[in-house]
């Protein structure tokens, strides 16, 4: 089939992917990407992220090129945080104008965290075509402000574009394609099979919660087998009470192959982010979910109830937090193969698998049709 643009060099396609800092923003970007390459095989693709984010990790190991620019975070912050990401500000503004300059992009597209904002900004006053893509119900200050310069927002939530001043698609949250094809055939059927984390760097609440809880699940080890993301902070420390207790447990820092993670799960305790979500309902999967109770908006705590109200997660919110409690929830649910089947039908009938194709295609139209989309 034919693509968008021309294969010589003067007429390939080049996109701009920009912002990072957690796998909640970076893997959206990567499954858009890959999208958009299996529709234009010849485009050039490149990442541009923040100096200190989990995109220097993760993107290059997914195969794209990175470029970095010098950005902090300027809310909630300290006063000394906040000067010292004001007066970085020039300096990633600078950078951001080197990139594309030197890229000469035909769009970019903005997926949140803190480089986003300079690098789609810029992009916009320049004439570039340019797009965002948001994850949460209620989105945060940079995008809202963008919406004002961009050409699309592309939202996983219907209730969030009445946030934009821009033209909206409602898509669902792009995921990457392994996830649409996690099934049950690596599932071990004789134990259930225990997969935790809090988001891409961990969470010390679970990871403490899931250390309490042991003593009490120790009665049930013969029949759990524990796969745990800690995050670098509490990683020596968990892999020591598992070792203690005499679990099965792999426990890493970072788990890379989530899609295989999900894929053997039967239950998932994790944080209660966009992408989370996203994945948990691709996947079909059961989930104790304990929302962050810091996020902004309390957004991780709808995103938690959302799944809750519908019969596909039990919620915990860290007020209610402890390792009796989580113990008794994992205990009632692996004890109950009927509510768990459950739960998986109620999940997987909330998965939105096509959202990163539909975000693709309304990038690709964009180019193709300039704005006005």
């Amino acid at each position: 089939m034919m693509g968008y643009f021309d294969l010589d060099d003067e007429r390939r396609l080049k996109v701009i992917i920009a912002g990072g800092g957690t796998g909640g923003h970076i893997y959206p970007g990567i499954a858009i990407a890959k999208e958009i390459l299996k529709r234009e095989k010849q485009a050039s693709i490149l990442w541009v992220g923040g100096d200190r984010g989990l995109e220097g990790r993760i993107v290059p190991r997914e195969g794209f090129p990175l470029k970095t620019i010098h950005i902090r975070g300027l809310l909630g912050k300290s006063v000394f945080s906040f000067i010292k990401g004001l007066a970085l500000l020039p300096l990633a503004f600078f950078e951001t104008i080197f990139i594309l300059l030197n890229f000469r992009p035909h769009l970019v597209i903005g997926v949140g965290g803190y480089a986003s904002g300079p690098v789609v900004l810029i992009s916009a006053l320049s004439g570039k075509r340019t797009m965002i893509a948001e994850q949460n119900l209620k989105p945060g200050i940079t995008n809202r402000i963008l919406s004002f310069f961009v050409d699309l927002a592309c939202c996983s939530f219907e209730d969030t574009a009445r946030f934009f001043h821009c033209p909206s698609r409602i898509t669902g949250n792009p995921i990457r394609e392994e996830f649409s094809h996690c099934g049950e055939e690596r599932r071990d059927e004789g134990r259930k099979v225990l997969l935790i984390f809090g988001g891409s760097q961990g969470a010390k609440v679970i990871n403490r919660a899931m250390i309490e809880a042991l003593s009490e699940l120790e009665p049930y080890r013969d029949r759990l087998i524990i796969m745990h993301q800690t995050g670098e902070a509490d990683f020596s420390e968990v892999e020591e009470a598992y070792r203690r207790f005499h679990f099965t447990a792999e426990v890493a820092p970072f788990f890379f192959d989530m899609p295989e993670r999900y894929s053997r799960a039967h239950l998932v305790i994790s944080r209660a982010g966009a992408s989370t979500v996203a994945e948990l309902t691709a996947c079909g999967r059961a989930a104790i979910l304990i929302p962050l109770a810091r996020a902004a908006s309390a957004h991780q705590l709808m995103n938690a109830r959302a799944l809750s109200e519908r019969g596909a997660a039990v919620v915990i919110e860290e007020k209610d937090l402890s390792g009796s409690r989580l113990s008794r929830e994992i205990i009632s649910l692996i004890n109950d193969d009927e509510k768990l089947r459950s739960m998986e039908e109620k999940s997987r009938a909330l998965g939105k698998r096509r959202a990163a194709s539909q975000v693709a295609e309304f990038a690709l139209s964009l180019v193709s049709e300039g704005k006005g989309v």
